[in-house]
């Protein structure tokens, strides 16, 4: 049994051998296991060639079946789809083994990724396309092409931050549903609100994190951001950012909440791009009550 896994490696490049052993161009038919892979994949032009997504995947037409996610696997499904390449985004780069024993049945291309930072992002938008498309195709170039835009506009939001009239503390909520959920250091959203000249207000914490009403107190942020991907026109910031909005925070007495709603807000995608116009726009808007 051979079961070919391509994806990010430990020197940053991207590794695709054996790719040809599933033909050309005009034959690839991509599941793609993770939200976040499903829009770059989009964002490089080639989504038309997905056949399977999650039900997370809302970045392609909802009428294309939904085969399972990381967790779980439908294979009944994902061999009817007739799969050339799988892209997944395990946690802790672990591939499901079910899986990997079905894609050496069935001659499927595992393409792995991890995204956690801006740069994880930009290392996948460079990477992807080289891991889909045999070498000199046409369409390699085409996305190829898209990745280099795509890569010097998140850069830009980096050195875009000289504009920024607002610098302050930021908490980055994302749930309050089971604990306050939040993103801490080394997230692609604390990396974009440094970007903008601000800092996080949970500086002292790495990744996705929970919080406790006394560690927001003890924090005492200049402003939240609650970040969801829902869009409801109805909740103002208070009533998003529900028990917070009683504690004695300057982000509170100062009323320097904000939600940030995007479609793909919650995704290290390419899509950070638009996110983070939002951001700025937010941040931008607590500078008046400064004055």
């Amino acid at each position: 049994m051979l079961v070919t896994i391509v994806g990010c490696e430990k020197n940053g490049t991207a590794s695709n051998k054996d790719l040809q052993q599933n033909g050309a161009d005009s034959e690839i038919r991509i599941v793609s296991l993770s939200p976040a892979l499903t829009r770059i994949a989009v964002d490089l032009g080639f989504g038309d060639l997905i056949v399977g997504r999650t039900r997370f995947c809302k970045s392609v037409d909802l009428a294309i079946p939904v085969v399972g996610d990381h967790f779980a696997q439908d294979f009944e499904s994902l061999v009817r789809v007739k799969p050339t390449h799988i892209l997944i985004q395990p946690p802790r780069n672990e591939i499901p083994s079910a899986l990997a024993e079905q894609a050496g049945i069935q001659s499927w291309t595992i393409c792995s990724f991890k995204i956690d930072t801006l740069s994880d992002i930009k290392n996948v938008t460079q990477q992807l396309p080289g891991a889909i498309f045999v070498n000199d195709s046409a369409r390699l170039k085409q996305a190829n092409i898209k990745a280099s835009v795509l890569i010097v506009a998140i850069d830009e939001i980096v050195i875009s931050r000289k504009d920024q009239p607002w610098r302050g503390s930021v908490l980055l909520v994302h749930s309050i549903e089971q604990g306050i959920s939040i993103f801490g250091k080394a997230t692609y959203l604390d990396e974009l609100l440094v970007g903008l000249g601000c800092t996080n207000a949970a500086q002292s914490v790495t990744g996705w994190a929970q919080l406790t009403l006394e560690d927001v107190t003890r924090l005492n942020p200049d402003a939240i951001l609650f970040i969801t991907s829902t869009f409801n026109s109805k909740a103002n910031s208070m009533q998003a950012i529900g028990v917070l909005g009683e504690l004695p925070i300057d982000a509170v007495t100062e009323n320097r909440i904000g939600i940030l709603s995007h479609a793909d807000a919650l995704l290290p995608a390419t899509s950070v791009i638009e996110v983070a116009d939002e951001m700025r726009e937010l941040l931008n808007s607590f500078a008046g009550s400064d004055q």
